[in-house]
């Protein structure tokens, strides 16, 4: 006679799967920080949405821009930057969906092993984000600095 529960694996059987609650009550980082490319090798398609926003976002601000450029000589600065918060607050809240629902969508997508195998790929994909952020981080400092010695040296301040 078995004493233990057998835990039935049932990951990977679409969105009639049922979630173990130490996977589904996780906030997935994974999801959050690379969410269209955590989505599509974790077979899971609603995170595109934000591909698709961000190349939306990245046309409509660039014909904002070419617009107000050719209208106004003194540059776009305004419209530009309110359409860009607006955009980064939707993909924000896109990416704390993802977050949220990322280990439910993962489970019901994707054969897993088990669930400490599942826990070992999603760890990994939460890390791969973290390095990349802090990666890209100190990139956009680096080359912030730069570009502001380069204009101190143009305007002779050094």
């Amino acid at each position: 006679m078995q004493s233990e529960k057998q835990i039935i694996n049932t990951s990977g059987t679409g969105a009639t799967a049922k979630v173990p609650s130490e996977i589904a009550n996780r906030f997935n980082w994974g999801a959050f920080l690379l969410d269209w490319i955590w989505g599509v090798f974790n077979k899971t398609w609603i995170p595109l949405i934000s591909l698709f926003l961000g190349i939306i976002q990245y046309i409509i601000s660039m014909k904002i821009s070419i617009y107000f450029n050719n209208v106004n000589s003194r540059g776009v600065s305004q419209p530009i930057i309110i359409f860009n918060l607006i955009s980064f607050c939707i993909l924000l809240l896109f990416k704390f969906w993802y977050g949220i629902k990322g280990n439910t969508w993962a489970w019901q997508n994707k054969a897993w092993k088990d669930s400490k195998h599942f826990h070992t790929i999603q760890k990994t994909w939460a890390m791969a984000g973290i390095a990349i952020l802090i990666g890209l981080s100190l990139f956009y400092i680096f080359i912030f600095f730069i570009c502001f010695s380069f204009e101190l040296y143009k305007n002779k301040m050094i």
